[in-house]
Order: structure tokens, then C-alpha cells, then sequence
């Protein structure tokens, strides 16, 4: 896996919701999503509205096939329950799409 470019997007009015943006470095190679813990429960994936091509979100078994992930096109979300960021994985074929992750802190 690369090092994925991570940017902070600025937090909805309510203090508790927090977002993760997950840029593909390198077409074709798997991002984790975060480094970082949070408290179990709901995360939501969205493509971010650029993207030219599917972004594959899944665990780690999308490591080395992307489609084994749940596709995402430009503007979709994934709402999903989770507990730990750095198991989420990213996918996708073109270098700098990406996915905004929003969970609660």
C-alpha cells in the first residue's frame, strides 16, 4: 500500500461530526482510510463528486481484487457500521479520486 494523501474538511456545525478525505495516490493500489480509532458505530463513504472512474470501499480482502468491494461512483455513499478506519480500505483505478468519510467523534 502507498501513503494516501489525507486533507481535514471542515466539521458540520455540530462539533461531534468529524471527516476524513481518502485520495488515491497511485491508480490501482489500496488506501487505508485512517490511522485512526473511532467509537463503534455508523461512518458514511462518499465518493467525492470528481471522480472519473468507481472507487472500491471494502476490508482487506479488496487489497488485491477491487471488485470484492462495494462500488461506489461519483457522488454515491456507503453508510456502514465500523470501529477502526485503518481496516477500511479504498480502491480505485485512477490517481487522485477519492471518498469524504464522516463519523461521529
Amino acid at each position: 500500500m502507498t501513503n494516501p494523501t489525507y486533507e481535514s474538511i471542515p466539521n458540520w456545525a455540530n462539533d461531534e461530526i468529524k471527516s476524513v478525505k481518502v485520495v488515491v495516490a497511485v491508480g490501482g493500489t489500496a488506501e487505508s482510510a485512517s490511522a485512526a480509532s473511532i467509537p463503534s458505530g455508523e461512518i458514511v463513504v462518499q465518493a467525492m463528486p470528481g471522480n472519473s472512474g468507481l472507487i472500491y470501499v471494502g476490508g482487506q480482502d479488496i487489497a488485491n481484487d477491487m471488485t470484492r468491494g462495494y462500488a461506489l461512483a461519483a457522488k454515491d455513499n456507503w453508510i456502514v457500521t465500523a470501529f477502526n478506519l485503518e481496516r477500511i480500505l479504498i480502491h480505485g483505478a485512477q490517481a487522485g479520486d477519492g471518498v469524504v468519510i464522516q463519523y461521529r467523534g
